[in-house]
């Protein structure tokens, strides 16, 4: 029962981890679409020096984010690759 409990617990944390990391990106696409924030990283030397190697803004802001998830689930997975 116990063992049982703190499983059911973990699967909870990492749901909840999901559900945060989930509402964090939405956000964050949400912002970098935006051409205010587009027009300001285009004024970072940093930002500028990145939009170098892709057509659009767009394009390096989704490859960023998709460069984000495949880090996320493989820290996941690490760690609850026990279940």
């Amino acid at each position: 029962m116990h063992m049982q409990t703190e499983r059911q617990m973990r699967i909870l944390k990492a749901q909840s981890e999901q559900q945060i990391y989930s509402r964090i990106m939405d956000a964050r696409l949400k912002l970098e679409s935006t051409e205010t924030f587009t027009k300001m990283a285009e004024e970072s030397p940093i930002f500028a020096e990145r939009f170098t190697v892709v057509d659009k803004p767009d394009e390096y802001y989704i490859i960023v984010a998709f460069l984000d998830l495949f880090e996320f689930l493989f820290r996941l997975n690490k760690r609850y690759d026990r279940y």
